[in-house]
């Protein structure tokens, strides 16, 4: 079927993506936003994206209640994001931060909210802000860290 051109936000919950459903941004060519909430990813979210022009840049990824893994996490720091949300997402604030780092994401990420179970030091949060340090707004557990 060809891709769809008029859904620019797409929620998905409580749900596991089959493979035939694979390359959501190629199906939906207008997609500006992907919300997941407890969805079951299996290290696949490069194949749930699909293939993603050089120049595309997505306005939100949120990612909530999900199991995201380090390669999953790798996955989007190759992506031009203007905004991502990762919630209870199984990883540790370090964690997330040593596989996001790449220089491509930082290019366009402006808003950052990462929410999980254990406080964050001064330290951990001072290094997400040393360097994205375009950042417009972090939020970490749910306290906006002074830019």
């Amino acid at each position: 079927s060809p891709p769809s051109k008029t859904i620019e936000v797409f929620r998905i919950c409580d749900y596991s993506i089959l493979s035939k459903e694979y390359g959501i941004f190629s199906k939906v060519s207008n997609l500006k936003s992907l919300h997941l909430h407890s969805s079951i990813l299996y290290s696949k979210l490069h194949l749930i994206f699909g293939t993603l022009s050089q120049d595309r840049i997505i306005e939100c990824i949120h990612i909530e209640n999900s199991n995201v893994s380090e390669s999953d996490i790798r996955y989007i720091s190759t992506l031009k994001i203007r905004s991502l949300i990762l919630i209870n997402t199984q990883s540790g604030l370090l964690k997330v931060f040593y596989n996001l780092k790449n220089e491509i994401i930082k290019e366009t990420l402006v808003n950052l909210n990462i929410a999980f179970e254990e406080d964050a030091t001064i330290v951990e949060k001072n290094i997400f802000l040393d360097f994205f340090f375009g950042l417009k707004s972090l939020i970490i557990n749910n306290y906006e860290c002074i830019l």
